[in-house]
């Protein structure tokens, strides 16, 4: 798959990855970043300013099952942000 916006991810088609503490980076759109970091869930990466991306941010290790899910639908917003594919609806439930 190609990325619509190569530009902002640091190498290849990485748009996030885990770190071996659980605690992971992403690149979200800025909007979205600074949410994140208002609302307590990330922090700017260490490298972002330095590589221009403004959207680059360091998001906590989830420790319930509810961060993770905001950390899921963070991973979501990375992931389209990237691909400028749109968000997917939500499954129904059974």
């Amino acid at each position: 798959m190609t990325h619509v916006r190569p530009g902002v991810i640091l190498a290849g088609r990485e748009f996030t990855h885990i770190h071996p503490d659980g605690s992971m980076h992403l690149t979200l759109p800025p909007d979205r970043a600074r949410e994140a970091i208002e609302a307590g869930w990330a922090e700017p990466h260490p490298i972002a300013r330095q590589m221009g991306l403004e959207g680059m941010v360091l998001v906590y290790t989830p420790r319930t099952f509810g961060e993770l899910e905001v950390l899921w639908s963070l991973v979501l917003d990375a992931y389209c942000y990237v691909t400028e594919r749109p968000r997917p609806e939500p499954d129904p439930v059974s």
